[in-house]
C-alpha cells in the first residue's frame, strides 16, 4: 500500500502519470494525458513518434467545371489537393467559379456571325442588326448609291440582320423579319426573285453568281447562276432567279459556296459538293456534277471553307482536311494544324483560327492576304502575327478579316478599292484596325 509507478509515455502530445497500488492491484492512471486520433495538426496526437502521419481527406468539390479530389496532411496544414478548379468565371456559358451560377457579373454573349468579305467589299453588322459595309460598290454591293466606293464603313439600308453573306459582288441578308434580302450584281439572277422575302432560312452561303440557303427543314435552295450545275437541282438551266430545291438533301446542318461549286454538311459529319469540278473540288476526277455527291475519305466534318480550287473541312478532331487544287482529288490532312475551330476560304488562300484565338493562314499570298508581312506563297499554315483573341474570321478574294473578343475588327491584303475600312486604299502585309465600327464583345 502507499506504493507507486510511472504510467503513460511523453511522447508527443501525451503526458506520463502515475499509478497507486491499492489492495494488491494498481488504480488508475493519475494526471496522464492519453493518446487520440492523429490530427491534422502538427502534433503526434496518437503519440506514436510520428507526425500527422497517413490522413487525407476530399477537397474541392463537383459544382460546375469543377471535379472534386483529396488532400494530404503535411506539418499541420492540408496540402497538395487534387481536385480540378475552381477558374476566375469566364464567358463561355460554364460554371468557371464553381458557384452554381453561369457567367455571372460578366456583360457576356455569344460570338454571333457578324462579318463577311466579298471580291473586293466588306460587311459587318453591329449588335442592332445594322448592316455595314465598306470597298467596292461598282454594283451596290455595299448596299447604298451605286458606284460610291468606300474606304470606311458606311450603314447599308438594311437594319435587321440576323446573319450577312458576301459573294463575289453581292450581298445577302437573313432578316429577323423574315425572309432573305439580296443586293449587288444581278448579272446572273444571284439576287433571287420576290419569294425570296417568304424563305425559312436559317443560313446563308454565296458563290460568285450563285446562293444558296439552308432552311430549317434541312433542305438546301438555291438559285443564280447555273452553267456548270451550281444549283445542284440536276439540270444546268440558267440562269434561275426562282430558288429551287438542291436533289436529294433533307438533312443539311451547313452549307458553304466556292466560286462555281458548292458543299454542304449533313448531320451525320458527311460531306457532298455539286458544281464545277476542274480542280477536284468535289472530292474526285469527274468533270463535274449537277447533283450532290459525297466526298470519300473524310472523318466526321463539323465545318466547311470553300476556294476557287479546293474545298477544306474542319473536323471534330479539330484537324483540317482539303482536297482539289494541288491538295489533288482525295482528302489530305493539312499539317501542322490541331485545336482548329473554325476556317474560311477565299479564292485561293484558306486561314483557321485555333482554339486560344491566333490564326494560321496559308496560300496565294500576292495581295498580302496572308498577312505574314510578305508577298510570298506559303503552302504551309503559318502565323498572323500581332492578332490575339480572334473570336471570328472572314475572307475576301485577296483580303482578310478578323474580329476579336473585343468588338475590334483588323483586316490586311488588297486594298484597292478600300475593302480593308481604313480610311486608305493603300495594300497591307499586316493588319490594320478598321476605322469608326466596333462590334459587340463576345467571347466563343
Amino acid at each position: 500500500a502507499g506504493t507507486t509507478r510511472p504510467c503513460g509515455s511523453d511522447l508527443g502530445a501525451c503526458k506520463a502519470g502515475s499509478q497507486l497500488c491499492e489492495a494488491g492491484a494498481w488504480a488508475a492512471c493519475q494526471d496522464a494525458v492519453h493518446p487520440s486520433l492523429e490530427r491534422c495538426n502538427g502534433v503526434d496526437d496518437d503519440c506514436d513518434g510520428k507526425l500527422d502521419e497517413a490522413l487525407m481527406r476530399p477537397c474541392g468539390s463537383d459544382v460546375g467545371v469543377c471535379q472534386a479530389g483529396s488532400e494530404s496532411c503535411a506539418a499541420g496544414a492540408w496540402v497538395d489537393c487534387s481536385a480540378i478548379g475552381p477558374d476566375p468565371e469566364r464567358c463561355n456559358d460554364l460554371d468557371d467559379d464553381c458557384d452554381g451560377v453561369v457567367d455571372e457579373s460578366l456583360a457576356c454573349r455569344p460570338c454571333e456571325q457578324r462579318i463577311t468579305a466579298g471580291w473586293s467589299h466588306t460587311c459587318a453588322r453591329d449588335g442592332t442588326g445594322q448592316v455595314w459595309c465598306w470597298g467596292g460598290n461598282s454594283w451596290d454591293e455595299l448596299g447604298g448609291p451605286i458606284g460610291a466606293h468606300s474606304s470606311l464603313p458606311v450603314a447599308s439600308n438594311v437594319m435587321d440582320s440576323l446573319e450577312i453573306r458576301a459573294g463575289r459582288s453581292h450581298t445577302c441578308a437573313r432578316l429577323r423579319s423574315g425572309g432573305v434580302r439580296c443586293w449587288g450584281r444581278d448579272s446572273e439572277s444571284q439576287l433571287g426573285d420576290s419569294s425570296l422575302g417568304n424563305l425559312p432560312a436559317v443560313e446563308l452561303t454565296l458563290g460568285s453568281g450563285h446562293t444558296c440557303a439552308r432552311l430549317i427543314t434541312g433542305e438546301v435552295w438555291c438559285w443564280g447562276a447555273n452553267s456548270v450545275g451550281e444549283l445542284g437541282d440536276g439540270s444546268r438551266t440558267h440562269p434561275r432567279a426562282m430558288p429551287r430545291a438542291v436533289s436529294g438533301l433533307a438533312d443539311a446542318a451547313a452549307i458553304k459556296a466556292g466560286i462555281a461549286h458548292t458543299c454542304a454538311l449533313l448531320q451525320t459529319g458527311e460531306v457532298r459538293c455539286w458544281g464545277f469540278n476542274p480542280s477536284a473540288q468535289l472530292g474526285n476526277t469527274l468533270p463535274g456534277s449537277t447533283k450532290p455527291v459525297t466526298v470519300a475519305g473524310l472523318g466526321r466534318a463539323v465545318e466547311l471553307a470553300a476556294s476557287e480550287h479546293d474545298t477544306c473541312a474542319l473536323l471534330a478532331t479539330g484537324e483540317v482536311w482539303c482536297w482539289g487544287g494541288f491538295y489533288g482529288p482525295v482528302p489530305v490532312a493539312v499539317a501542322g494544324l490541331q485545336d482548329v475551330v473554325e476556317i474560311k476560304a477565299g479564292r485561293q488562300h484558306t486561314c483557321a483560327r485555333l482554339l486560344g484565338g491566333e490564326l494560321r493562314c496559308w496560300g496565294a499570298n500576292y495581295r498580302a492576304q496572308l498577312g505574314d508581312g510578305t508577298t510570298l506563297d506559303r503552302r504551309v499554315p503559318g502565323p498572323v502575327p500581332g492578332v490575339r483573341g480572334a473570336v471570328e474570321l472572314t475572307l475576301g478574294w485577296m483580303h482578310t478579316c478578323a474580329r476579336l473578343g473585343n468588338g475590334e475588327l483588323w483586316c490586311w491584303g488588297s486594298n484597292h478599292q478600300g475593302q480593308l475600312g481604313d480610311g486608305t486604299t493603300t495594300q497591307r502585309t499586316s493588319p490594320v484596325l478598321v476605322q469608326g465600327l466596333r462590334l459587340p464583345a463576345c467571347s466563343p
